[in-house]
């Protein structure tokens, strides 16, 4: 189970994202600066699979992974190793790329039937023109195709069909008010409509909101806050940023 949501305005943009896990996962490593074939990218690294989920690079693109547990998984029967590679390695080799165009030339070179189900989404704008984009792309285990991005994607392990009206009624809800960072935030803090599998800041016996990441991107820099843990309670906090390459 994950979510994600997004603003921008005349100064940028954020992502938030909620990454929930088991309780049994190692802890991920906290962001870090690395240096990537096109360029500088601040990541969080998950030390089981070696790879990421979420980045941000000094061009302001980011780009972010949700595991498609509602996908219909149909493996191929002549490709070996189906789902064999950790979907993190997917958005490492991605995460230095300078536009969306080279990102999503890069993504349909890669053999999509190694990874299991999954959505990915880039972000990015243009400085000069304040022009915001956003990228969908979605395996589901046998096709692969661009998507109409919704104004919070999630995904649940545990009774989707329930989760995903629920938690979409609550970013209304809490968003209506006020399009603003600080309500996004509670948006992914919130606990409606109790605390449990069915809130964005999840809790269950088997797994949690391990961690929460906040992604700004503005003219001048492109930055990453992280905290480690449930956004609920947590206090460990880190911070990386970059300035952004002309």
């Amino acid at each position: 189970m994950c979510t994600v949501s997004w603003l921008n305005n005349e100064q940028g943009y954020q992502v938030f994202f909620n990454r929930d896990e088991s309780r049994l996962r190692p802890v991920a490593l906290p962001p870090d600066t690395f240096k990537g074939a096109h360029g500088r990218h601040i990541m969080p690294v998950d030390p089981e699979g070696g790879g990421t989920w979420i980045s941000v690079n000094e061009h302001g693109v980011c780009v972010c992974l949700l595991n498609l547990y509602q996908a219909e998984y149909f493996p191929s029967k002549t490709t070996a190793g189906v789902g064999a590679l950790s979907r993190g390695l997917l958005v490492k080799s991605l995460a230095s790329l300078p536009s969306l165009s080279l990102l999503e030339q890069s993504f349909w070179r890669h053999q999509h039937n190694a990874f299991s189900p999954f959505s990915l989404l880039a972000f990015a704008d243009d400085p000069v023109s304040s022009e915001f984009s956003v990228l969908t792309l979605r395996w589901d285990g046998r096709h692969v195709r661009k998507c109409i991005p919704e104004e919070a994607m999630l995904t649940s392990s545990v009774r989707y069909k329930e989760v995903m009206p629920i938690r979409q009624s609550v970013y209304r809800r809490i968003m209506s008010r006020y399009q603003s960072s600080e309500n996004a935030c509670l948006f992914h803090q919130s606990h409606l409509p109790e605390r449990g599998f069915r809130s964005v800041c999840m809790h269950r016996d088997d797994a949690k909101t391990v961690s929460f990441t906040q992604v700004s991107v503005t003219k001048d820099k492109a930055s990453m806050r992280y905290v480690n843990g449930s956004p609920c309670e947590s206090v460990d906090e880190s911070f990386c940023s970059l300035t952004r390459k002309p």
